[in-house]
């Protein structure tokens, strides 16, 4: 990925008063009726979308026809994301039964390179389930304060809005869950089924630790 490589995000921290905050819910028309307040206020709007992330193949490891193009990056954290890989290995890898035949001879270990995404932040279309299931709470009225929890950053000092008042460590708190559900899902959605997959042809699966604020060193274990 190289995204150890991109300069980091310069952005205004808030510092909010939680008793203030107050969550927008759209009508049945997705719209949102909202009247500012006279005194200083900060609106938040969040959303979700995949990165568009590319991972651009080096051309000066191979000259082969057909091999120089960019890849996009898969969500890390869903069985969808898993299966878009396993699925491209088998029809265009394994799709030729001499060639399967001749990997699982052969054996040896698939290897995941260093995990380094670049995006505005760490995400996966149903972490609002998977955190509740994982914390126990809703993660809803926090996501100000999981924002900025990217690839390379770190969990805590981090996050474009903190509390004026925060003697619980609110925020670190939630990030760290947050971290965790993530290297959760990262472990035992997305690497589990991949050691599992691989196993069908006789091979290994081994990651790299290194990269992203998720416990790839645990991976790696």
């Amino acid at each position: 990925g190289g995204g150890w490589m991109q300069p980091a995000t310069k952005y205004t921290q808030y510092s909010l008063d939680q008793s203030t905050m107050v969550q927008l819910t759209p009508n049945e028309n997705g719209e949102i009726d909202f009247t500012a307040p006279d005194d200083n206020y900060v609106v938040v709007a969040i959303y979700q979308r995949g990165t568009g992330q590319l991972v651009g193949y080096q051309p000066s490891m191979d000259n082969h026809t057909g091999t120089n193009y960019d890849a996009y990056v898969v969500d890390h954290f869903s069985d969808a994301g898993v299966n878009v890989m396993q699925k491209y290995y088998e029809n265009n890898l394994f799709s030729d039964p001499e060639t399967a035949e001749l990997i699982k001879e052969v054996g040896g270990n698939w290897f995941e390179d260093s995990l380094e995404m670049t995006t505005a932040g760490l995400w996966t279309y149903d972490i609002l389930e998977e955190f509740q299931e994982e914390t126990g709470y809703d993660l809803t009225n926090y996501l100000p304060f999981v924002l900025k929890v990217t690839g390379m950053d770190s969990i805590s000092n981090n996050s474009p809005f903190i509390l004026t008042d925060d003697t619980d460590n609110l925020v670190t708190n939630v990030r760290n869950d947050y971290v965790e559900t993530l290297s959760n899902l990262y472990n035992y959605e997305r690497t589990q089924d991949m050691v599992d997959w691989a196993e069908t042809y006789g091979m290994g699966y081994r990651v790299q630790a290194y990269g992203s604020t998720i416990d790839s060193a645990l991976t790696s274990a």
